[in-house]
């Protein structure tokens, strides 16, 4: 495996983007100070997942970013993106990691396009043989201090560059979680044994409520019954009021036609008795004038 390629845009002195191409072997990088040379190495160290302020040489996520000069103007956002070639040819698989920061998003982390945590960045080093990856990169002074080092600081170290710290983490962890089973185990536990005491606790008062449960839905039942029951006898006798109602209805009609039918004829017979009456009174004239004639 080898860094075929990193790329450079508003990380700290790299106001416009830049690219270096790299090749297999030894690839010396030279220049006066000031020129950047130490930068190429935080970045390396950045877009690989170290965010140490002192290792970085910043003192805030901010001194990232390319503060400006006369020609170029600041940076709104910090990028590096390198990739990881194997060895092998052109057909050899590779591996784009690209970080980058803004003062309002923060950093952002992407393996091959795809949005990832930094946490992942050792799943993807541990791939490509990089979990040593902080001690690949040394800086000036690094060599004395790492020489001045106590055993136990040194043995950490040495953990952590040949992988055995990964294991001894996931052992840690499953210690952990195997603790916390058993107190888990432990707490449920007491919890059965508390819930058994109290279901003999309240045994009667189940039974009772059992009991009073089954009552309930009895009488819900018969009253459902008296009320179906009711209703069927209040429909009956409100059709059997019905028939009458239309059957009075039908005698009061009758009675009323038969009224009228009397009142025509009376009053037929009334103006035949006044017809009479006249024709009478009128005979009564003419016989008294034939006697006075006589």
């Amino acid at each position: 495996m080898y860094i075929e390629r990193l790329h450079l845009k508003g990380f700290k002195s790299f106001g416009t983007p830049q690219e270096l191409l790299f090749s297999r072997g030894f690839t010396a990088i030279v220049g006066p100070n000031g020129s950047g040379k130490s930068n190429l190495l935080d970045a390396l160290r950045w877009v690989l997942g170290d965010g140490g302020l002192q290792r970085l040489r910043i003192s805030r996520q901010g001194d990232l970013l390319f503060s400006g000069s006369a020609s170029v103007p600041p940076a709104p956002a910090a990028e590096v993106s390198v990739t990881l070639k194997r060895d092998g040819g052109g057909a050899a698989p590779s591996c784009l990691l690209r970080r980058s920061y803004t003062h309002e998003t923060g950093a952002a982390v992407t393996v091959d396009g795809a949005r990832a945590r930094l946490s992942d960045l050792d799943d993807v080093k541990r791939e490509w043989r990089l979990e040593g990856d902080q001690f690949a990169f040394i800086g000036q002074g690094e060599v004395a201090e790492a020489i001045r080092q106590r055993p136990a600081q040194r043995r950490a170290y040495l953990d952590l560059l040949f992988g055995i710290d990964r294991y001894r983490r996931k052992r840690t962890e499953a210690s952990a979680k195997l603790q916390a089973s058993g107190e888990e185990s432990l707490r449920l536990e007491a919890l059965a044994s508390e819930l058994a005491n109290r279901r003999d606790e309240i045994a009667p008062a189940v039974e009772l409520a059992s009991r009073a449960k089954v009552i309930r839905d009895g009488l819900e039942e018969k009253r459902r019954a008296y009320y179906f029951h009711r209703r069927k006898i209040t429909e009956e006798e409100i059709s059997s009021l019905d028939i009458e109602m239309a059957a009075l209805e039908g005698a009061a009609a009758s009675d009323l036609r038969w009224k009228r039918l009397w009142q025509r004829t009376g009053e037929e017979l009334s103006a035949g008795a006044d017809l009479l009456a006249g024709e009478i009174a009128s005979l009564r004239d003419a016989r008294a004038e034939l006697a006075r004639k006589r």
